[in-house]
């Protein structure tokens, strides 16, 4: 006998229609197609009399992650989800717990009201004794069985009950004909399946549902009165996501997707999950940083954390004390060995040039490294002669090269330099304090100077700069600071240029004969000109990604107007971009 029962009400979904029915439920509900009619015809004028468990019974705790609906020909939709599209009934959900498959909960039809799942039946609007049952579910009880997270089958199983509340003790709906006892499976094995691989309620695979391997339940009674089979086949589970604790230390696969835990690369990133590599050229995405701050020599090369090259210029931290040289070669007698600069970041504008060594650590914008014939600086022992230029230290003694005006302190040095050279030999160390140093004015302003330290040190105490205004019409105008500091020859003192940690700003052409140290400081130090020494200490440790913890930038003023006295440094320089 075929079984067809008619739809009430209006769906989101197209209409389904069963077209079998099994021949035994329970060992004794056998259906016509008359008493079906008339079953329909009860409940559609039952609907005006349904009554509602109470708010608290069927309140949902707003997580719940069961969505979509599930079908029953006499009454229609039933909704799992207040949040599906036209739901109605109030706050409500179905939920299943991930790890454990419990599942439990409320849904809702506009026709036959409350419909409760497991535990939630136990509420006094929908308790009850479940119909006879193996032991595992001879109680009110429902779940996905393995549970979600549990490894195994892509295809899961539902277990034990649900009820339709207002139908009291015939409301009791079988979630699998292998849970009754005895079993009604037979020709056709009704159950939920649950496919991980779609997270839909339904098995496509599957043979003996109503329609061969689509997701059902059932509702029948000894007096022939029920629903008949409910489909599930238009409900699916929200799957979350495992990327934060406890998900990611809970030893499921929450995500189903195959990785539990620190397995899962969605967790990896997590500090929990973090597994100090072999090598720290295996720093990887979301893990550099901590890879080069384990205090740990993980490639067992001597070299921890910051100090190991491979971290230089990677992770964030190791990145702070990279140096940056704007618009300008740089040339190295015996190699350059530095910190590297950050990603897409560069050491120099043009090219690095070294006569001895190699190059670590530095890049070149445009890609560019060599070798160059043996570099000089000049010095005491040489007469001041090099080949990077001579400095004429007896003529800018004697004013040569312009009108020699000694000082006693750096207060001594103006801020119009006037194309003088500023000596000084006091010996031990000379202070300078902050300078802006102007721009000449007229056909015969100067604006070049050039501040002579000789036989002493020079201590650099505050910023110095250029007025920002520019020149009108001769480009001996142009403010150019330049410093010469030498050794005594008889003494051994003197030739170091120090920068205290305050300075962030300097602007001249610098030639020291023994050192130049910009100083311990998370300051960032910005130079306008070039520096020239045997050793340049580069010490400051404030840089960015972004930004370098000392930029030269080279400004070409000690070739467009040389300091007295440098000229030929400046006429050594291969081109105007060129410092050394």
């Amino acid at each position: 006998m075929t079984r067809r029962i008619r739809t009430f009400g209006i769906s989101p979904f197209t209409r389904r229609r069963l077209s079998k029915s099994p021949r035994h439920f329970w060992h004794w509900h056998e259906l016509t197609v008359a008493f079906v009619a008339l079953v329909g015809i009860g409940i559609g004028i039952g609907a005006s009399i349904f009554t509602v468990p109470s708010a608290d019974d069927a309140a949902a705790a707003g997580s719940e992650n069961v969505m979509g609906w599930a079908w029953a020909d006499p009454v229609g939709w039933i909704s799992l989800n207040n949040l599906n599209a036209g739901s109605g009934g109030g706050t409500y959900g179905v939920n299943v717990d991930m790890t454990t498959g419990v599942m439990n909960g409320f849904g809702w039809s506009e026709n036959a009201g409350w419909v409760c799942f497991g535990s939630s039946c136990s509420v006094p609007s929908c308790s009850g004794t479940v119909p006879p049952s193996v032991p595992l579910y001879n109680s009110m009880t429902a779940k996905i069985d393995p549970a979600p997270s549990i490894f195994g089958s892509t295809i899961r199983k539902a277990h034990g009950w649900a009820k339709v509340c207002n139908e009291a003790a015939l409301g009791w709906i079988s979630l699998n004909c292998e849970d009754l006892n005895p079993t009604v499976c037979g020709a056709y094995p009704y159950h939920v399946p649950l496919d991980l691989s779609t997270a839909q309620f339904q098995d496509p695979t599957g043979v003996g549902s109503p329609d061969n391997g689509t997701s059902f339940a059932w509702n029948g009674n000894s007096d022939l009165s029920g629903f008949g089979y409910i489909d599930f086949s238009q409900a699916y589970l929200v799957i979350p996501t495992e990327n934060t604790d406890p998900l990611c230390s809970n030893g499921f696969d929450d995500d189903i997707d195959g990785a539990a835990d620190c397995l899962d690369t969605e967790c990896q990133p997590l500090a929990s999950c973090y597994i100090p590599p072999i090598d720290e050229t295996l720093c990887t995405a979301g893990n550099t940083d901590a890879c080069c701050s384990n205090a740990i020599d993980d490639d067992f090369d001597s070299a921890t954390d910051c100090d190991d090259t491979n971290c230089q210029g990677i992770a964030s931290m190791c990145t702070v004390s990279w140096l940056k040289t704007k618009f300008g070669n740089v040339y190295a007698q015996k190699g350059i060995d530095a910190i590297a600069a950050p990603a897409e970041q560069y050491n120099a504008t043009y090219c690095l040039s070294v006569t001895d060594g190699s190059v670590t650590g530095f890049a070149s914008q445009i890609g560019c490294s060599g070798t160059s014939e043996e570099l000089s600086l000049p010095k005491g022992s040489s007469d001041y002669q090099g080949s990077l230029g001579s400095i004429d230290i007896v003529g800018i003694r004697n004013g040569r090269y312009g009108q020699v005006v000694p000082i006693a302190n750096g207060a001594g040095l103006p801020t119009s330099l006037d194309g003088r050279i500023y000596h000084y030999t006091g010996g031990g160390t000379l202070t300078l304090p902050a300078k802006i140093f102007r721009n000449g004015i007229g056909t015969a302003g100067r604006g070049n100077g050039l501040l002579f330290v000789d036989g002493a040190d020079l201590r650099i105490t505050e910023n110095l700069s250029y007025e920002a205004s520019t020149i009108d019409a001769y480009l001996r105008n142009l403010a150019s600071f330049g410093v010469i500091v030498t050794r005594n020859p008889t003494t051994g003192v003197g030739g170091n240029i120090t920068i205290d940690p305050v300075v962030t700003k300097m602007v001249g052409a610098y030639f020291a004969e023994i050192s130049i140290t910009t100083g311990d400081s998370p300051n960032p130090l910005e130079v306008f000109g070039l520096f020239a020494s045997r050793l340049v200490n580069f010490q400051r440790t404030g840089g960015t990604v972004a930004n370098a913890a000392e930029t030269v930038s080279f400004d070409g003023r000690a070739v467009a107007n040389p300091p007295p006295g440098m000229q030929d440094v400046g006429k050594s320089l291969p081109t105007t971009k060129d410092a050394f």
